[in-house]
């Protein structure tokens, strides 16, 4: 019966509408008032590496292993190694040691009787020289 303890209460002189719901047209005006925060080194060149790098790929594992120096891109298809090396010295105006590419395979996945495809991924984990470290607003 907990499903119904709304719909018998008693009414307290408030219009019959969901809660916050003239409030809401505020409540966005607040939001889209403010600026962006997103922390960001200044040195970015974000047009570097356009056609190599698609973006940071951010799991805990990886944000660990950026406290370490080493940090994780997803590719595109067919990039090689001096590419990326390239790509990331250009884009973050850093000094590269290695970088180590690695191929995830895609995976069917089952939901009662359907099945799908999660696709595969290129990743590239690209270790910095010692001291150096890239702002990738996590």
């Amino acid at each position: 019966m907990a499903f119904f303890k709304n719909v018998f209460k008693k009414d307290s002189g408030k219009p019959a509408t969901k809660a916050g719901h003239k409030d809401a047209p505020a409540k966005l005006d607040e939001l889209h008032s403010k600026p962006a925060t997103i922390p960001v080194a200044a040195n970015v060149r974000y047009e570097a590496g356009m056609g190599v790098l698609v973006s940071p790929h951010i799991t805990e594992k990886t944000v660990a292993a950026g406290h370490n120096g080493t940090y994780t891109f997803r590719l595109r298809p067919g990039v090689n190694k001096l590419m990326v090396r390239r790509a990331i010295e250009d884009r973050y105006g850093v000094s590269v040691v290695s970088v180590r590419i690695v191929k995830a395979k895609s995976k069917i996945r089952r939901i009662g009787r359907r099945s799908g495809v999660v696709p595969g991924f290129t990743k590239a984990m690209v270790t910095l020289v010692e001291g150096q470290s890239i702002e990738l607003g996590v």
